[in-house]
């Protein structure tokens, strides 16, 4: 959980040195971040992950140009650190590629091209839920992936509510508007978040 200074600690890992540098300066103008490593790859990330405190979150790139994925990267990196949460960032609107990413083991999905503000709301949202909401452009996807898998294990399977929310985010309802719409609690809701997002790693 988030506390007043500088406690949430963030790594890069990006390709672009103009973005790398813009977004380590939006992070070290927060009162309550700190980027603590830059990385311009997956495979220079994994050579130094042992030897550097682990961050609360990792913002992720997905396409290294002649290098390893950023999808392969968050395999290997929640390989030596599973509860690592990372936060991709893709210049990419593709279904395909967000789910790839999520099922990957990341917990939270934005685009680039988007206000920046928004990665630094991401970041805390992170912090303070555990994961970003679902995105509604794969939310049906999730739910077709599990109900046409014949190898999810029992404590794997979607819950009445988990399935019921997944419904509605694809339905398009807000997410500050699903506890009312699913007559559960707030912590409900990013429990069973949470829970989807943990189900969908393991599937």
């Amino acid at each position: 959980m988030a506390g007043t200074t500088k406690d949430i600690s963030v790594w890069v890992v990006d390709d672009h040195h103009d973005f790398r540098e813009t977004v380590q300066e939006l992070l070290s103008s927060q009162p309550d971040m700190n980027c603590t490593a830059v990385f311009a790859s997956c495979e220079r990330m994994l050579d130094q992950i042992d030897s550097l405190p682990k961050a609360d979150v990792v913002i992720m790139d997905i396409n290294f140009k002649g290098r390893m994925s950023g999808i392969e990267g968050i395999l290997q990196m929640r390989a030596r650190i599973p509860d690592i949460r990372v936060l991709v960032l893709s210049m990419y609107a593709d279904e395909d590629l967000i789910f790839d990413s999520l099922r990957s083991g990341a917990i939270g999905y934005l685009f680039k091209m988007g206000n920046p503000e928004r990665i630094i709301e991401g970041i805390r949202e992170i912090s303070r839920m555990g994961a970003l909401p679902l995105p509604v452009i794969v939310s049906g996807k999730i739910l077709a992936a599990f109900q046409s898998s014949k190898d999810v294990k029992p404590e794997d399977r979607l819950t009445q509510h988990e399935t019921s929310l997944l419904e509605a985010i694809k339905n398009g309802s807000p997410f500050n508007q699903l506890a009312d719409l699913l007559k559960l609690d707030q912590s409900e809701i990013e429990s069973c978040m949470n829970a989807i997002y943990h189900k969908l790693h393991h599937l």
